[in-house]
């Protein structure tokens, strides 16, 4: 919601409302930043996926951008997401850059923090 709130209120961004039989199935947005375009937000109802509508959308926006001119269009995914990374392979994206993220459990970070401030006094 915050997302699609921000895409309408900014003048770079445009958000796309995929419909089917006149029912939203699906969203995409699109950010205009430094001559390029960054795709962003795409996503299918649960009931809807995996009939190649997410394919569809996807294809549909970069025929769009292309004919705008943009030769360079950029994503961001979770690398999790196995589904949207596939999807994006496939369709010609190339991985650029990666990152890796790390993460540890708030208790043993507040143990370790307690420990050096009792160490220092």
């Amino acid at each position: 919601e915050s997302i699609v709130k921000k895409s309408i209120s900014e003048d770079n961004r445009t958000q796309y409302i995929a419909l089917l039989d006149n029912k939203p199935v699906g969203t995409i947005g699109v950010s205009f930043e430094n001559n390029g375009a960054y795709i962003f937000g795409l996503g299918i109802s649960p009931q809807y996926q995996n009939k190649g509508y997410g394919k569809e959308l996807l294809s549909l926006i970069l025929t769009e951008l292309k004919k705008k001119g943009m030769k360079n269009i950029f994503m961001e995914v979770d690398s999790i997401n196995k589904n949207a990374l596939h999807l994006y392979l496939k369709s010609g994206f190339e991985i650029e850059l990666s990152y890796d993220y790390y993460g540890k459990p708030m208790d043993k970070i507040v143990i370790i923090l307690e420990k050096k401030l009792l160490s220092s006094i």
